[in-house]
């Protein structure tokens, strides 16, 4: 889908009913429930006033329609060009023309949201404390209720995130390669078309790019002698409500014709950056709730 055309109106125009409910169904379009396979859609049930063919819209009709759209440029970030309608004046052709370049500037930024409304959590965390060689895997499953909350869950802004670290044991070449590989990756992050990091091999693979069979969606390589080292962490969607992640460490450095191996704590986290920004400006929300995390093999 797409946002209905809004027209923009020229001085002495008339402003129907008609026009402020395009704009209504447009926010709807944004914050409302995704229609399967579209990045529109927030999963939220916003209630905003609902013009009538024909009905007088008053300054706090208007106005309920005006703050829906200013909570939607604030939650995304994107350029909010309205102000509230005084009360007793008169409804203007710019009290329309802005609020739909509000709503269309928020529609283009609706699957970016502002940091400060989404919360990071930690959800599955695996910890090996025992030596290792060759390679070891943190397996991990995502499952949400529905598809809709799933395509909820990015187009508002979420991202699945994944963090490792190793530290302790032996004072080795090895380990502080390890150390130092994994503190460069620094966050790796999932959105809806794209995964990144501080540094590494990201890619153009989201939410959206999942398909039944794993797809590495980010490696990143140790260096000099131990460069054939890696973290590698590949995604599937098994099904439509269900994510799973391999994050795989790969020791492929050997010396004089052995492994060496890695010992001290290798931690892997699987978490999230969750929509969830409390009370917006104007008293609307965008929560999301939270999918469930299975480990289905630790380190």
């Amino acid at each position: 889908m797409a946002l209905s055309t809004m027209t923009n109106r020229s001085p002495g125009d008339s402003i129907t009913a008609a026009d402020w409910d395009v704009v209504r169904n447009n926010i709807l379009l944004i914050t409302g429930t995704p229609a399967g396979g579209s990045t529109e859609g927030w999963g939220q049930s916003w209630s905003v006033f609902n013009p009538s063919v024909g009905a007088t819209i008053t300054d706090t009709n208007t106005n309920d329609i005006i703050n829906a759209a200013q909570d939607i440029a604030v939650y995304t970030g994107a350029s909010n060009t309205i102000s509230d309608v005084s009360d007793g004046a008169t409804i203007q052709e710019t009290d329309l023309n802005n609020v739909q370049g509000t709503v269309t500037n928020g529609y283009n930024g609706r699957l970016t949201a502002d940091n400060s409304y989404l919360s990071t959590e930690n959800k599955d965390t695996s910890t090996r404390t025992s030596a290792w060689s060759t390679s070891v895997t943190h397996d991990v499953t995502i499952t949400f209720s529905s598809l809709a909350h799933r395509e909820a869950f990015f187009n508002a802004g979420g991202k699945i995130n994944f963090n490792a670290s190793r530290s302790g044991g032996s004072s080795s070449n090895q380990n502080t390669d390890w150390t130092n590989m994994l503190s460069a990756a620094g966050t790796v992050q999932m959105n809806h078309t794209q995964t990144t990091a501080s540094s590494g091999t990201t890619s153009s693979i989201g939410n959206y790019d999942l398909t039944t069979s794993y797809q590495t969606i980010y490696e990143k390589a140790g260096s000099g002698a131990y460069s054939t080292n890696f973290w590698r962490i590949q995604g599937q969607a098994t099904n439509s409500t269900t994510l799973r992640f391999l994050l795989t460490f790969g020791d492929s450095h050997t010396g004089r014709g052995y492994f060496d191996s890695v010992d001290g704590t290798l931690e892997s986290v699987v978490g999230q950056d969750r929509p969830n920004s409390g009370t917006l400006p104007n008293g609307f929300d965008v929560v999301v709730a939270t999918p469930t995390y299975t480990t289905n093999s630790d380190l």
